[in-house]
């Protein structure tokens, strides 16, 4: 790919400008940031922006859970069980021996009890939040864990917080019970498969996923968590300055404009200690908001989508062959309703399409799983808005030029997509921005 002088990047942006159609579009701008700063953090102090972010994240909220998901805990599963469900002092017993001590914030943390339990403890909500998801997902015939009990429990102290160091009270912590899958993380086994089982891995993950995907929504622009659960303000693309609960939305365009407002927030926290943004930075922006807001009716629609699918949060348990396996996903927390570009974006990010899990290339892997879904989408915007704080933070010259590249040379026409190699998906379709009738936007 060539690359842009600054010289030429302005005179592409002004052109742009100056190409714009009679009607008004709903754009996105930066302002100049010392403007930004001010309206994001209300200083100009880079530091401080940088403290006030780490204080704020640290310090984050809980989103405070609707009264039909605390209705359901505690929870016990119907018997007979293989063995005895774990008390939360057997759990403190085993993470005596496991844990790391001196962990006095709100991690979660999993223990294997009795061979044939997992036990993921936590003093957060976000527990509570995946149990309820696991209910939904056994409901809708979605392999998961099996779901023993969730309960909470005051006294135990399964983090093994320091008492001499620390001697507040402890916090209440919710005990997460489910099935434990003996097998393989497939982020750290995959490359070791042969060929025939990679594929079979990778029909049965892409199968999981178009099978989450088929579950219909209950309202046809629904953006959120399951059952109008507001998104944890810990969330990448819808986190703002002070981590607090944001939505759900019923519109796609509300929708949109929170992604809006943590670009731009992310924006000021990833660009410290300059005089002003980048043009690359300012033509993205512009552009971020253009495509994602007038894309097309099918790949806007909601679909649920597992938001976290790394490698490590997919199991390979092998059964008695060695071809004899099954995939299960776990960590189902992140569960959400999303549109249907930004769920693939997510794989694509996830599942080591945009860049390397650890070692391993999993380019293949990621082709072949999102070869399963059924039906046209849109790849090409997925994986534009996948390298989004690549072109936003604008920092890196070889960031500034994709960031051009890839804000003016996204065709986003759904229908063309499955008939072009995955490969050449973005480079081969070169439309100009300044022309909207040409990009299949509506």
């Amino acid at each position: 790919m060539p690359e842009l002088s600054t010289e030429e990047m302005t005179k592409s942006f002004a052109s742009m400008k100056a190409a714009e159609p009679s009607t008004k579009l709903k754009t996105g701008e930066l302002a100049n940031k010392m403007d930004e700063n001010m309206r994001c953090f209300g200083t100009l102090d880079d530091r401080e922006i940088f403290d006030r972010n780490m204080s704020d994240m640290k310090s984050r909220p809980d989103p405070p859970l609707p009264e039909m998901v605390l209705s359901k805990f505690p929870y016990f599963s119907e018997g007979p069980f293989t063995r005895p469900i774990p008390t939360a002092e057997e759990v403190e017993a085993v993470a005596a021996l496991t844990a790391r001590p001196g962990r006095c914030w709100p991690a979660s943390m999993v223990f294997r009890i009795n061979e044939v339990y997992a036990v993921k403890v936590s003093a957060m909500h976000s527990i509570l939040v995946e149990a309820y998801n696991l209910m939904y997902l056994e409901k809708m015939g979605i392999r998961t864990p099996k779901l023993y009990a969730i309960f909470s429990h005051h006294g135990c102290n399964p983090q093994q917080i320091d008492r001499v160091a620390y001697t507040g009270p402890l916090p209440e912590y919710h005990y997460l019970v489910t099935e434990f899958i003996d097998g393989d993380l497939l982020g750290d086994k995959y490359a070791s498969y042969s060929p025939e089982l990679q594929a079979k891995i990778c029909a049965s993950v892409g199968d999981q996923i178009q099978k989450l995907r088929d579950i219909p929504c209950p309202h046809p622009e629904y953006y959120g968590l399951l059952d109008g659960q507001s998104w944890p303000g810990t969330f990448p693309d819808l986190h703002v300055q002070d981590y607090s609960p944001r939505g759900p939305w019923y519109s796609y365009d509300k929708f949109v404009d929170a992604l809006i407002e943590t670009a731009r927030w992310t924006c000021v926290r990833d660009t410290p200690y300059v005089k002003d943004y980048h043009v690359s930075q300012r033509l993205a922006f512009r552009n971020y908001d253009y495509i994602i807001r007038n894309i097309d009716t099918h790949a806007r629609r909601p679909v649920l989508s597992h938001m976290d699918p790394h490698g490590w949060n997919i199991i390979v348990k092998h059964g008695s062959g060695n071809e004899d396996f099954e995939v299960v996903f776990v960590d189902w927390y992140s569960l959400a309703w999303v549109p249907a570009w930004m769920g693939i974006a997510n794989f694509m990010e996830g599942g080591g399409y945009l860049r390397p899990l650890g070692d391993h290339d999993m380019t293949t892997y990621c082709e072949s799983v999102l070869d399963r879904l059924k039906g046209p989408e849109n790849f090409a915007i997925a994986e534009w808005w996948g390298r989004k704080f690549e072109w936003l933070a604008g920092s890196n010259p070889v960031c500034n030029n994709l960031c051009l590249y890839y804000s003016t040379n996204v065709q986003i026409d759904t229908y063309s997509l499955r008939l072009l190699p995955m490969f050449s998906r973005i480079t081969n379709l070169i439309v100009a921005v300044s022309n909207p009738k040409s990009l299949g936007l509506r």
